[in-house]
């Protein structure tokens, strides 16, 4: 195979681009305490979105939520501020990675749901990891 990318001032093999999709979009997850259907509003628009109540994940402690949220590569949507708040502390001063934790007001699904697309269609995936977000920045303004 011939040398055919340039890294680090060095001409390597650079491997055969991989036929999988790179998601632009990051998928969500959405805690117990979120209207369960929001994610087929949200999988309607074109998103990939799970419920924990549709998981049977909804007595699940938030620690238990954030960890099942990353092993499927997923940021968090709920209205828990202040359990979330702290589990992101403590994953930033652990040197943990998150897909990111998007937390709200308690809305009706209808505003919920473009305070979300809002923020999903400003934000790529990459830009959501480690961050906390609140829709609250993407409300109507007068």
């Amino acid at each position: 195979m011939k040398p055919n990318a340039w890294r680090g001032g060095k001409l390597v093999n650079d491997p055969p681009m991989s036929n999988d999709p790179i998601p632009l979009f990051v998928n969500l997850y959405l805690d117990a305490d979120v209207n369960r259907h929001l994610a087929t509003l949200l999988c309607a628009d074109g998103f990939d979105a799970i419920s924990a109540r549709d998981l049977s994940h909804d007595r699940w402690a938030e620690a238990d939520i954030l960890a099942y949220a990353i092993s499927v590569g997923r940021a968090v949507v709920t209205h828990n501020l202040d359990d979330y708040a702290r589990l992101a502390h403590d994953y930033a001063a652990n040197g943990q990675e998150h897909f990111g934790i998007i937390v709200s007001e308690q809305l009706l699904i209808g505003e919920m749901r473009r305070r979300l697309l809002r923020l999903l269609d400003r934000f790529s995936r990459d830009e959501m990891i480690n961050a906390v977000w609140f829709p609250s920045a993407f409300a109507d303004r007068p």
